[in-house]
């Protein structure tokens, strides 16, 4: 067997692949509880030391912290799972590196991989990275059969690793044997995806760090708001006596009084009496509620990109159009992201593991499906392949979703082969069809005569922008300024005059 490096230069150790690393246990540093809770009783304070201990790379509280947010805020909780569920609706494809039968072969293995039960909830785990901004994936492989395969995928608690000091973008598991600094994780051995949400360390990226803030504020509002209405929420009871009431008397009304605001019953003498004051409408409640509110808008632009509304679909953030329109944007990227992670960690590390080191490897795409750029790749095939442009039916399968064809498999296929001879009075009728179809087919071949003069002016806006673009989305955005700066002179002037021609031949056909 070969010798097997990962992503970061590190050999592959196969026989440390096998073994489990990192489960927990009670009598490790790894304990499986939520010891370490941080988010009861947050002030300020205690969030800014937290946050300044994650920026130097301890980042065991923001972490724990991370976890806690989703159970104790519910607007974040609710729009991190419409992220979530909303990236592991795309359903994976898997395109192969070339049309080559080796290449397929290897592309419908890793679509094995993808089929299995667990690939699904291993996706799952991933995006639960999206909150603390980690999620480590434990791969537990299997060799029991001809080739390495993954047996199962194993989330690990994120308070269990931390970020190198040295390299931020390496990250090292705590392990007993070192609990201050961790140990590098093993190549080939763990699927790190970490969101980058924002440029810097990684530490800084989950979504999690902005949402802390506001939580802070809201804890603190919300206690604001019970008290305000602890005492202002309910009426006034005011009690009065008579100057010439004995102080046992008094005692006695203020019991009632009492009484009347906890168990709204009391009894006195009847030379007392007892007023109920209507609580003042002040504006301070309202405005701790715009408060309140204000902060869930926050949290929900946080995590969307924008700010949902509470009208709409019960069950909802907000209208289906809006939400629509936020995901589809936010998608793209989680779903890249997530295709990065699992190419790197688990697509070439089967591969090398079974068939060594490639040139180029299969591909996990998570793409989005949009029924308008499905229409628009169908559109422009069937304009540039009939004038020359090559295209890898791979990557149109890729792009499209769909799997290549095994071998034997039943496929659809264009119409081929001579039609089925016509009988009886339908002869004269399609001896006239076929006299005019050779008119056409003659028109055609006139018409098509110096077409790469006439389409080259045309085209060559689009072939400049294919060049210069390295993704689809760079060319699906400069199609409309393509579009714009086609000339098509020529491809009138030739259309004129075939129009002409096939005017006078038809006018000839008429008066023969």
């Amino acid at each position: 067997m070969p010798h097997l490096y990962g992503p970061d230069g590190r050999p592959v150790r196969r026989e440390q692949l096998l073994r489990e690393r990192l489960g927990p246990s009670l009598a490790s540093v790894r304990q499986p509880w939520m010891l370490d809770a941080v988010a009861a009783g947050l002030t300020p304070a205690r969030l800014a030391g937290v946050i300044r201990a994650a920026d130097s790379g301890d980042t065991r509280e923001m972490y724990a912290l991370a976890g806690e947010l989703e159970e104790r805020h519910p607007r974040y909780g609710a729009t991190l799972g419409v992220r979530r569920r909303a990236a592991l609706a795309v359903e994976p494809s898997v395109e192969a590196a070339s049309d080559s039968a080796a290449d397929k072969a290897l592309a419908e293995e890793i679509r094995a991989l993808v089929r299995a039960p667990a690939f699904r909830a291993m996706l799952q785990r991933c995006l639960w990275g999206l909150g603390p901004g980690l999620a480590a994936i434990e791969i537990l492989w299997d060799r029991s059969g001809p080739q390495w395969m993954p047996q199962a995928y194993e989330w690990r608690d994120p308070r269990w690793f931390r970020w190198d000091r040295e390299d931020a973008s390496r990250l090292r598991a705590l392990v007993d044997e070192d609990q201050a600094e961790g140990l590098p994780l093993d190549p080939f051995k763990w699927i790190v995806h970490a969101p980058s949400l924002r440029p810097g360390i990684p530490a800084r990226g989950g979504l999690a760090r902005p949402v802390a803030a506001l939580f802070c504020l809201a804890s603190h509002a919300l206690a604001d708001w019970a008290g305000w209405l602890e005492n202002y929420g309910r009426p006034i009871r005011v009690g009065k006596y008579d100057r010439a009431a004995t102080d046992e008397e008094k005692d006695t009304l203020h019991r009632a009084v009492s009484l009347l605001g906890s168990d709204a019953a009391a009894t006195m003498p009847a030379s007392m009496d007892v007023e109920l004051l209507e609580a003042s409408r002040s504006s301070s409640s309202d405005a701790y509620e715009r408060f309140a509110r204000w902060l869930d808008e926050q949290v929900t632009i946080a995590v969307l990109g924008q700010a949902g509304t509470t009208q709409g679909t019960p069950g909802r953030l907000g209208s289906d159009e809006a939400q629509a329109d936020v995901r589809a944007d936010i998608l793209a990227g989680d779903c890249e992201e997530l295709a990065e992670t699992l190419n790197r960690d688990l697509v070439r590390p089967y591969i090398d593991l079974n068939r060594g080191p490639q040139a180029a490897y299969p591909r996990i795409v998570l793409r989005p499906e949009d029924p308008e750029d499905a229409e628009l790749l169908a559109k422009t095939l069937r304009m540039l392949v009939p004038l020359g442009l090559r295209v890898e039916a791979a990557e149109v399968r890729g792009r499209l979703g769909w799997a290549d064809p095994p071998a034997g498999a039943e496929v659809l296929e264009a119409p081929s082969g001579p039609a089925p001879a016509p009988s009886g009075s339908a002869r004269s009728a399609a001896a006239e069809s076929g006299s005019r179809q050779s008119l056409l087919e003659e028109l055609e071949g006139r018409a098509l005569d110096g077409w790469e003069r006439v389409m080259d002016p045309l085209l060559a806006p689009l072939r400049e922008l294919l060049e210069r673009s390295a993704t689809r989305e760079e060319f699906l955005a400069g199609m409309a300024g393509a579009l714009g700066a086609m000339d098509d002179s020529e491809l009138r002037r030739a259309l004129a005059a075939a129009t002409f021609a096939a005017r006078g031949l038809g006018d000839a056909r008429d008066e023969a």
